[in-house]
């Protein structure tokens, strides 16, 4: 599909006519309604139903217009950054181990790499990165995830394998009991919950080691996981270097159980095919040189 096929479907149903679309491209109006024809031809839909009073999109069309305004503000992008390329601030997603954990080591190799850059951070949490990696607003992710499981449109990089570790507020009624995890399953539990996530992976160890699922409260922010989770008798799963982190350690304690929960992997998670720019490169190259810091974890 060409794109300016494209920018005439949207022109015409934004200025509600062939006329002003054609003005609006800065073509004839002749050469605008062949594009249109040509556009109908390839997607196998009427678009538009024409009149004397205008250009009227379609159902077919209304369906199509998400899709069509997503690929030409992706291609924007795209040519702003060929010409700015250096200078475009990186919008990244960070899970909380390198937002809190890593970040020193992150931001002092990102300088070295980038100097005078600026960066746009959001919390990278699984359930929360995926519609803003596919609209564009999210240059990529660090999320944990089950590298098999992702969306075939997004591509998942290993680059950490964490150990995990419980954790219930302090003076939980489980703490210094070694629970098992039927006595576990008997508790509420925080998780950020999304397909291919790590609460996947937590419910797979218990179907494997035949005990009941707990009931999950699916959460998609640190701060209000953690509010629950010291209000509450609820268990949470996390990595056990972000739990030692003082912002942490000083809300919640550590449980100690007679099984290790399961270790989670951390990678960057970005659209398929989208090459990175220069700045985005040197931040993801900055992430990978700070993951030999984390205690507890192996670098993939």
């Amino acid at each position: 599909m060409k794109l300016p096929l494209v920018r005439a479907f949207v022109l015409t149903v934004d200025h509600g006519g062939i006329r002003a679309a054609a003005r609006a491209a800065g073509i004839s109006q002749v050469a605008l309604a062949k594009q249109l024809r040509e556009f109908e031809t390839q997607s196998g839909r009427l678009l538009f139903t024409r009149s004397t009073r205008g250009a009227r999109p379609t159902p077919a069309a209304i369906e199509l217009l998400p899709e069509a305004r997503l690929l030409l503000e992706q291609v924007g992008r795209f040519e702003a950054a060929v010409g700015a390329d250096s200078l475009r601030a990186p919008s990244v997603a960070l899970n909380p181990l390198v937002s809190l954990v890593m970040w020193p080591a992150v931001m002092e190799a990102f300088v070295a790499r980038a100097p005078g850059v600026r960066l746009r951070l959001a919390e990278g949490l699984l359930s929360t990165t995926i519609a803003r990696l596919r609209d564009g607003t999210l240059d990529f992710a660090v999320v944990a995830a089950d590298p098999t499981a992702m969306p075939p449109d997004l591509a998942f990089e290993p680059i950490l394998n964490c150990r995990a570790a419980f954790a219930v507020r302090h003076r939980h009624p489980l703490l210094g009991t070694r629970p098992g995890l039927d006595r576990l399953s008997t508790f509420d539990w925080v998780q950020n919950e999304a397909p291919g996530g790590y609460s996947d992976r937590l419910k797979k160890w218990f179907k494997a080691q035949g005990a009941p699922l707990p009931r999950m409260v699916s959460c998609d922010s640190l701060t209000t996981a953690l509010g629950a989770v010291t209000a509450t008798e609820a268990v949470a799963c996390a990595p056990a270097a972000l739990l030692a982190h003082p912002c942490l350690s000083s809300t919640v304690s550590v449980l100690e159980a007679e099984l290790e929960p399961p270790r989670s992997t951390l990678g960057f998670l970005d659209r398929r095919g989208v090459p990175p720019t220069s700045a985005v490169a040197a931040l993801q190259q900055a992430v990978r040189s700070a993951c030999a810091g984390v205690p507890d974890a192996i670098v993939l």
